[in-house]
């Protein structure tokens, strides 16, 4: 059996490695969700375990390019070579992704699509024998042609398979009947969903699921809603022995509930009053609550900074108001020094590694007089009252500082429109927030250094009449060919490969800059680290994940030992510094529920407010609190650390 390290580090002879950042990390991440989902379904101990018999798969919640495609390729394997080694042929993954990101699960045959394959990429790296590998590979090749499930006419083909992998979207599943977590596929003579078929189960940007996101193309009105969590279900209850990994790098995204509900999606109902899920959210919600009342209160007592470290760090059944065997860690667990605190047990269902943060650079654009005054004008235009096509105030506000094009089109009423031309014609048909806001962007292009072997400055948009006024722009100043664009026109994924090969061709050739602007769709699952080392927000989002998940588009591999250029281009005094403290705000709420930021240092600033007088004494228990989501070598199990 190949080691767990062997086969994610791609050692050959001590020198060759893949090339993602963090190897130690990766590891030990593979290797916990490994463990996660090996172990705990057959403990047969009722009273220390039984918490963990319900427990159907775990979050492998990395940053974005953080490697959750290969750590998820690793656990597949070791069940694949299991079973190969028992000479048993019955092992059946099914993959479920969106369009967009559906063709990086796909095996490509052609030579030149080698760096677009990560199944490829996965077995030629992979330090093990040449049978071992020969068996990955045969595997790995069947995720293509038919395996690809478009349609949910398809699945009634798949039901005497015996071994490979299976790729489908949400919209290829059946329709679903029951409730949320009972739910189960309809099915008749033409819709068949095989009933205990599935050994695995993988979602792929699993915080779709629960966000309500639009699915990637902006030409696709549907958005993914309950219906979608039903499904995740339906899969489940039709393979109730299947082990289940949801991929995402956003698991926390606006608020704590959104949290709460992705750990429940790995965990099936049950009957007990104390499952894991509902510990966790139980211990989240009393850690808001706790941290809460010290914000409120004048001072702070050391009973008070005791209290809450013994609940975080030892016993989170002091801190739920519990205190019975049922709330702790089985003992076999608690080798990691904080037997029940409340990582422990997220750590359990949770498997986060983080990448060093990036500096991301808020150039600030200041309006002069006249730019004041048309920006109070047009905003005076739009209604707090929502239109008869139901478009949000805050969106309308959004266009109005993204572009005119983005802003005209949102005004319905002709009374808006006739205001709005003599607005235009007050300024002699200019609009002035645009021209500030793409003045920054010429500059932040024009002081990019050349010559680099990654020339191509990717600039996200929300809007897509902003993408065209950029467009329009920019090839008045460089070549139509240094200026490239990624919207929904492009539907299909084969397409957007093919326009992602041009850009990397075009990187090579060109003699200057290149400017490659996308919308939404460039969102999740594209990689851009090969020819770009910038990124441009020209226009921002309240959701710090967006944020996070446009960054990813560079921040991997090869780029994570590089120095990037991130920069977020905003009008002050605007609509636009109002959506970039909404975008903060909710990234302190995320960097404190994951552990990003620390519990410490939250408390040492509401501890320095107080000017309380035992501050070093405060501070140093506090020294003892660590909210930390890393795999740890001593955590694991002794049946994986002989693996490492």
């Amino acid at each position: 059996m190949p080691k767990i390290t062997q086969l994610l580090t791609g050692k050959i002879n001590g020198k060759q490695q893949l090339n993602v950042a963090s190897i130690k990390k990766q590891q030990l991440a593979a290797a916990a969700a490994w463990q996660t989902l090996e172990y705990f379904p057959y403990r047969t101990n009722p009273k220390e375990w039984q918490k963990y018999n319900y427990l159907r798969g775990v979050l492998l919640a990395d940053e974005v390019g953080g490697g959750k495609t290969f750590e998820a390729l690793t656990v597949i394997a070791k069940g694949l070579l299991d079973v190969a080694k028992n000479k048993r042929n019955r092992f059946r993954v099914l993959v479920i992704a969106a369009p967009a990101i559906r063709s990086k699960w796909e095996w490509k045959e052609t030579i030149d699509s080698e760096k677009w394959c990560d199944l490829k990429r996965y077995v030629e790296q992979a330090n093990i024998s040449a049978v071992k590998k020969d068996v990955l590979e045969t595997f790995f090749r069947t995720a293509q042609g038919q395996n690809v499930i478009t349609s949910k006419y398809h699945w009634k083909d798949i039901q005497n398979a015996r071994q490979g992998m299976w790729i489908a979207s949400f919209g290829a599943l059946p329709s679903t009947k029951g409730s949320k977590t009972e739910a189960v596929f309809k099915n008749d003579r033409y819709i068949q969903f095989p009933t205990n078929f599935f050994d695995y189960i993988i979602a792929d940007e699993a915080h779709i699921v629960k966000s309500g996101y639009i699915d990637a193309d902006e030409n696709v009105s549907t958005a993914l809603n309950n219906s979608a969590i039903r499904k995740i279900y339906a899969v489940q209850n039709n393979s109730k022995n299947a082990k289940l990994l949801l991929l995402t790098a956003t698991p926390f995204q606006n608020n704590l509930n959104e949290l709460i509900h992705m750990l429940s999606l790995v965990e099936a109902p049950n009957n007990l009053e104390w499952s894991l899920a509902r510990i966790i959210e139980e211990g989240l919600k009393k850690l808001f609550a706790e941290i809460e009342l010290l914000k409120a209160e004048t001072s702070i007592g050391t009973e008070r900074i005791l209290h809450l470290l013994r609940c975080f760090n030892d016993n989170i059944g002091s801190l739920i108001d519990e205190n019975c065997d049922e709330i702790k860690r089985p003992k076999e667990i608690t080798t990691n020094g904080r037997k029940h605190g409340l990582d422990d047990f997220l750590r359990d269902i949770m498997i986060r590694n983080t990448k060093p943060a990036l500096n991301v650079v808020a150039d600030e654009c200041k309006l002069n007089d006249a730019e004041k005054l048309q920006y109070l004008l047009l905003r005076d235009l739009v209604s707090g009252k929502q239109d008869d096509e139901k478009e949000m105030f805050s969106i309308k506000l959004s266009q109005l500082v993204s572009s005119e094009k983005a802003f005209s089109n949102s005004l319905r009423s002709t009374r808006q429109s006739g205001k709005y031309n003599a607005i235009k014609s007050f300024f002699r048909n200019k609009h002035l927030i645009f021209e500030k806001k793409f003045t920054a962007l010429l500059d932040i292009i024009k002081n990019k250094a050349l010559p680099t072997d990654k020339k191509v400055i990717v600039v996200f948009c929300r809007f897509i009449p902003t993408i065209e006024a950029l467009e329009e722009h920019l090839t008045k100043i460089y070549t139509a060919k240094n200026v490239m664009r990624l919207d929904g026109s492009s539907t299909n994924a084969r397409r957007r490969k093919d326009l992602l090969q041009k850009v990397e061709q075009v990187n090579a050739e060109a003699e200057g800059i290149v400017i490659f602007i996308v919308s939404q769709v460039g969102n999740e699952g594209l990689d851009f680290d090969r020819f770009s080392d910038t990124v441009v927000h020209f226009d921002g989002h309240y959701n710090p994940a967006v944020i996070d998940q446009r960054n990813g588009r560079v921040y991997r591999r090869d780029n994570l030992g590089r120095e990037l250029t991130i920069k977020h281009v905003y009008l002050k005094e605007t609509y636009d510094q109002r959506i970039k403290f909404i975008e903060l705000e909710k990234r302190k709420l995320k960097n404190f529920f994951l552990g990003d930021t620390s519990l410490q240092e939250i408390i040492k600033k509401i501890i320095l407010t107080d000017d309380i007088q035992e501050e070093q004494f405060l501070f140093n228990e506090l020294e003892k609190i660590k909210f930390d989501f890393e795999p740890k070598r001593k955590y694991l199990l002794p049946q994986v650390q002989r693996l490492l």
